[in-house]
């Protein structure tokens, strides 16, 4: 999880003298908090940038996929967004881990109606720039107009499950996107139980941005996302039928009889375009 990436960044950071103990100990106490993007902010400002970057490098690499990341990689989604820094998604769909720099890819994926994985904050160990803030995830966006015109698409066009994150999360990514209207597309969020006082927020997310919340208990070691992964996937595969090799038919020949205006007529077609003309009430349709 990103607490445990900060965290780990913090002990490593201490190791390293790189911080003093009592600003150490107030960006744990924060992260205690859970006041992740102030401290994702704080250390990315005060560290230097090679000793982040192959800090998380280090944490990311040699992971395999987690049966939660298998289990979304067999689903038939159209494509998945990552909002993590390793490629554990991509591996599970047996495909390559894209980020803004390949927006052009990205979209000619959706247009094809081709599967793809998304790294949106990047992929450690590539040298484009990693993203760890809102701050940085606005500042990408203005910069990269095809992947924010992409991503905007997405959610004005696709339905949307989020999970992994918490309510301010799915808030703060669907505000940096800056959609140009409400999605007609239903979104749905698969939150952890919430609190009587996250009302409030829960309409919000359904008010603008027509992403409704799903409420799920995480039980041991997240054994409840898991599940909830299972079922879907169980009640995906009975109601998607399996896809069947078709054969492209061409209409040569029309014989009508006794139907409309006409008593007999017949028709030879073209294997390209045919254009009937005639005026209203005579039988075109």
């Amino acid at each position: 999880t990103w607490q445990e990436l900060f965290q780990g960044l913090l002990r490593a950071a201490r190791e390293q003298t790189l911080i003093d103990p009592q600003t150490a100990d107030g960006w744990a106490a924060s992260l205690a908090a859970r006041e992740l993007d102030a401290v994702a902010d704080e250390l990315t400002f005060r560290l230097p940038g090679d000793f982040v970057n192959s800090y998380v490098t280090r944490a990311t690499a040699g992971k395999e996929p987690s049966p939660a990341h298998k289990l979304i990689g067999g689903m038939p989604f159209a494509g998945a967004l990552s909002l993590s820094l390793d490629d554990l998604l991509a591996k599970a769909t047996a495909a390559s881990a894209l980020t803004g720099a390949n927006a052009a890819d990205l979209v000619a994926a959706l247009r094809a109606k081709k599967p793809f994985v998304a790294n949106v904050f990047g992929v450690a160990g590539q040298p484009l720039p990693l993203v760890f803030t809102t701050k940085q995830f606005r500042a990408l966006l203005t910069s990269n107009s095809q992947f924010k015109e992409f991503l905007a698409t997405l959610f004005l066009r696709c339905n949307v499950l989020f999970t992994g994150l918490s309510l301010d999360g799915v808030r703060d990514f669907l505000d940096v996107l800056e959609l140009p209207q409400v999605p007609e597309r239903v979104h749905f969020a698969l939150i952890a139980p919430t609190a009587p006082d996250d009302a409030v927020k829960v309409r919000y997310l359904q008010r603008a941005y027509n992403t409704r919340v799903v409420e799920y208990q995480p039980g041991f070691n997240y054994g409840g996302l898991l599940q909830f992964f299972e079922q879907l996937q169980s009640a995906v595969g009975e109601q998607v039928p399996r896809l069947r090799t078709t054969v492209a038919f061409v209409l040569r020949h029309v014989h009508l009889e006794n139907i409309g205006p006409f008593e007999n007529l017949d028709l030879d077609l073209t294997k390209s375009w045919n254009i009937l003309l005639g005026d209203n009430g005579v039988g075109r349709s």
